[in-house]
């Protein structure tokens, strides 16, 4: 038995003769009962529910004929309906929804591109809305949180201590004993710098690294106790101006106390306490101590070759007298161990003999009488 042919019912559509089904229209077309085809929305419009007409692209969204209405992406934004694009935030600016087109970054943040915004890091504050960026904390202070709107949040090294030309500091390890004024000790405190020493080289320096001012000297790299040069030279009708040209100032560790030389202290050829005497190689000459000439030097080396020279053949000569009269010595000792009885004896015989020849002839005298 024959059926009788229905229309398509809203949101479905046919375009084959005797087709047993309707199909239904895809996203963003729509069609009324009986279509043969579903019809488009156009931009900025799409589909409802029902698929039977087409409605506007509804807040923060736009429409195009690909894909329909569609969100708007981060940093973009729409306050009207059915529109084909989207309004692009500007840098300091962010998205606030459907209230506003676009809103500016609070304080404490900045918009780090374009429709977004993000807090401000460490060592950096920003007082303003809508800034681009953030300022950094001025030397000689810090700050360890983000997110911070005003310049009073960046925390103040102490007095006797600076971050240099450092800014955007983040935490207190960069306040560094001021150079000039101090220095820093083993306990990391800092300590004034002492009378005839020199601080300026940098922030947070060490002892051994402190140096002579000029007029000044020093005796090791761990000492804080500076000379005055003037005093070795009191006797001299000119104690200042002997003081500076001799002791120029300067040499430290450089960190390393073995690297220490005092003598780096004085003008090229002077070295010893307060730079008073001459080093090897030179003589003082007036006031000053000038370099040896290699003629000078030779002289000096001849002389002491020849003193060297003599000093043996000296005492090889000694040597050399030294052995007859040893020999002789010993002789004379085994003469006078074995000879001497027999000399002795003679001699106490022949004594004896003259006093019998004595006693003799004074008695033939006698009987003359």
């Amino acid at each position: 038995m024959l059926t009788k042919c229905q229309a398509c019912s809203p949101g479905q559509a046919s375009n084959v003769a005797a087709a047993k089904a309707c199909t239904k229209c895809k996203d963003g077309t729509v069609a009324q009962s009986g279509a043969s085809e579903c019809e488009k929305c156009p931009n900025g419009k799409t589909n409802n529910k029902d698929l039977t007409t087409c409605d506007l692209c509804d807040l923060g969204k736009f429409g195009d004929a690909a894909s329909g209405c569609q969100d708007c992406p981060t940093g973009w934004n729409q306050i009207d309906k059915g529109k084909t694009s989207c309004v692009k935030c500007k840098q300091g600016e962010k998205d606030v929804g459907t209230v506003q087109l676009c809103q500016n970054c609070e304080v404490g943040r900045y918009g780090s591109n374009a429709g977004v915004c993000q807090d401000c890091t460490p060592g950096m504050y920003a007082d303003g809305k809508g800034q681009t960026s953030c300022v950094n904390c001025p030397v000689d202070s810090y700050l360890s949180e983000p997110g911070a709107s005003a310049k009073a949040e960046c925390a103040l090294c102490t007095a006797d201590r600076s971050t240099g030309a450092k800014v955007g500091s983040t935490n207190s390890s960069v306040c560094l004993c001021k150079r000039t004024a101090y220095y820093r000790d083993v306990k990391s405190e800092c300590v004034k710098c002492p009378l005839g020493g020199d601080c300026s080289a940098h922030d947070g320096l060490t002892l051994n690294q402190v140096v002579a001012l000029p007029g000044y000297w020093r005796a090791n790299a761990t000492t804080d106790i500076f000379t005055d040069c003037k005093v070795a030279f009191s006797a001299s009708l000119n104690a200042s101006a002997d003081a500076y040209a001799r002791c120029i100032g300067g040499s430290s560790g450089s960190g390393s106390t073995s690297n220490f030389n005092p003598d780096d202290q004085c003008v090229l050829g002077s070295g010893g306490p307060s730079c008073m005497a001459c080093i090897d190689g030179y003589v003082m000459i007036g006031s000053k101590c000038a370099e040896c000439q290699p003629s000078m030097l030779n002289v000096v080396g001849a002389v002491a070759g020849l003193m060297v020279l003599l000093f043996v053949i000296f005492a090889l000569v000694f040597i050399k007298a030294k052995e007859p009269k040893e020999e002789e010595d010993e002789q004379k000792a085994k003469k006078g161990c074995c000879g001497g009885k027999k000399k002795t004896a003679a001699r106490k015989e022949k004594k004896e003999t003259m006093t019998k020849e004595g006693k003799m002839a004074s008695t033939r005298d006698k009987g003359a009488v």
